[in-house]
């Protein structure tokens, strides 16, 4: 079974990355379908892409890296 947990500074919306991870292990989501996730971002203060989503892009790139190995 997988988990998640999360530390960080004060301002750092580890309560957003949370509610991603808590709904996406409700739901039984893959590494694939957290990746397509439409989360929502304000585009001056941050990346389109959240935290959890580009730590489920290197955990699949880091996949198939091993599995062309």
């Amino acid at each position: 079974m997988l988990g998640a947990q999360l530390v960080g500074t004060r301002g750092a919306e580890i309560s957003k990355r949370i509610d991603t991870y808590a709904a996406a292990l409700h739901h039984s989501m893959t590494i694939a379908a957290m990746s397509d996730l439409d989360l929502s971002y304000t585009p001056p203060l941050g990346s389109p892409w959240d935290a959890v989503q580009v730590a489920t892009q290197a955990w699949e790139r880091e996949v198939r890296t091993i599995a062309v190995v």
